[in-house]
């Protein structure tokens, strides 16, 4: 399932009424229009899938896996994560997707940070 699929699920879920149907995602009525119509630039963030699952009561780990094969663009890429979800027990492929979604976000070391094995290499000058 895509984006377009989970879209119209909702749909259907608030009887065909868009406006109630974009409230439950939390976004504009467009964003939810371009969802139903299948916009390749337009599809669900990490958050929106958990939205979606949460509104459906579907499975979180399988909809995060959808979307992220949704979104990948290299057939190869594409080939190696149905691989590797295929192969992972259930909870394990849905842990792999929250890992590889954090490392996204993952924040810069800050300046002038030194770990413990570089604390010997730091002189102070005057």
């Amino acid at each position: 399932m895509n984006t377009a699929d989970y879209a119209n699920q909702i749909l259907i879920k608030h009887g065909a009424n868009i406006t109630q149907a974009a409230k439950s995602m939390g976004v504009t009525r467009m964003s939810f229009y371009n969802w139903l119509n299948d916009e390749k630039p337009y599809m669900f963030s990490d958050e929106h899938a958990i939205k979606a699952a949460e509104v459906l009561d579907l499975d979180k780990d399988e909809v995060l896996r959808n979307i992220l094969l949704e979104r990948t663009k290299c057939p190869e890429a594409r080939a190696l994560w149905e691989r590797m979800f295929s192969t992972l027990p259930r909870h394990a492929a849905g842990i792999m997707v929250f890992v590889v979604a954090m490392s996204l976000y993952i924040a810069p070391a800050q300046p002038g940070f030194a770990g413990p094995e570089m604390q010997s290499n730091i002189y102070y000058v005057k």
